[in-house]
């Protein structure tokens, strides 16, 4: 789905504003003063559209005036895209959307259905994968830094995204060879750190919890010459692995009471943190679209022309 946007040095979209009567927002950033600015006439030429047909007064008001809904950030090949706010105004049903700095960009939609629709609609429409595990309700972040380090070690042994990838041997690593792993610049180590801060853990504590998955089932010890313990990756953590290390795009959610993680890898996934601890799901296209409607508090309507 195209959107319209218009581009605007922060400066000349004040000049706009006061055209139009309204002062500039707080929540935009500041615009210096003084020089000479495009027109509202020239900024819709460069961006292809007719200034006729865009309603820019009811888009600044709701830019001006509107109360912010959440703010989503768009993930492509593992690295931020940008970061949208979303605005929404009492009494009608276009939203605005603006994304910014130094240059602010605005879009704009008729409802919050076309929103979604945009936002997700390059989302694959995944079935829940047939795997034995599927979810883990509860991870401390210990335990997140330890599922972020196998899969830094899964796309270390296996970079190359293959559908038909099925464990044709053990997949075995130690607590230095996981660390190692993880300082791929390109890899989830690297990829998560520039939206949350996580936390680094010694060896000591990173081998305590992969001696809790031991005992979970998760993990096998391997006691391997020298003193040192590997582990071994249990049929259910392989699989889990699998369908979520080779991601590639991604979205994060965040509002006043909740943030919530969208990958998109050979399944989807959504990553939510309560208090301290992490939940990781896999989900169905389809959840996508029900987890938007409950995380914006609106009720939409899906487009029925997904893939």
């Amino acid at each position: 789905m195209k959107i319209q946007t218009l581009e605007f040095i922060p400066a000349e979209l004040n000049e706009i504003l006061s055209k139009y009567g309204f002062s500039w927002p707080k929540h935009l950033p500041m615009a210096a003063s003084g020089g000479k600015y495009r027109s509202f006439e020239e900024i819709c030429k460069l961006n292809e559209l007719n200034p006729e047909e865009v309603p820019i007064t009811k888009i600044l008001d709701v830019l001006v005036n509107g109360k912010e809904l959440f703010n989503v950030s768009r993930i492509a090949r593992r690295k931020y895209l940008d970061n949208w706010h979303l605005l929404t105004k009492t009494g009608t049903d276009r939203v605005v959307a603006f994304a910014g700095s130094p240059e602010i960009t605005i879009c704009w939609f008729e409802n919050i259905s076309e929103f979604w629709n945009w936002l997700l609609g390059d989302f694959e429409n995944f079935k829940m994968p047939e795997i034995p595990k599927t979810a883990f309700k509860s991870l401390s972040p210990a335990a997140f830094y330890m599922l972020i380090g196998l899969c830094d070690f899964f796309i270390r042994s296996f970079p190359l995204l293959n559908a038909e990838w099925k464990p044709e041997a053990p997949l075995v690593f130690s607590i230095s060879s996981l660390k190692e792993d993880m300082k791929n610049k390109n890899g989830w180590l690297s990829a998560w750190s520039d939206f949350i801060l996580i936390p680094r853990y010694t060896d000591e504590e990173l081998d305590k919890t992969a001696q809790c998955w031991c005992h979970e089932q998760l993990l096998t010890p391997i006691d391997v010459p020298g003193g040192t313990t590997a582990y071994m990756l249990g049929n259910e953590l392989t699989w889990l692995v699998r369908s979520m290390a080779w991601w590639d795009k991604g979205l994060v959610l965040k509002n006043k009471k909740y943030e919530v993680y969208f990958i998109q890898a050979s399944a989807l996934w959504i990553f939510a943190k309560h208090d301290k601890n992490w939940e990781a799901s896999a989900i169905e296209g389809e959840d996508l679209f029900r987890f938007a409607a409950k995380f914006s508090g609106i009720k939409f309507t899906k487009k029925n022309d997904r893939h």
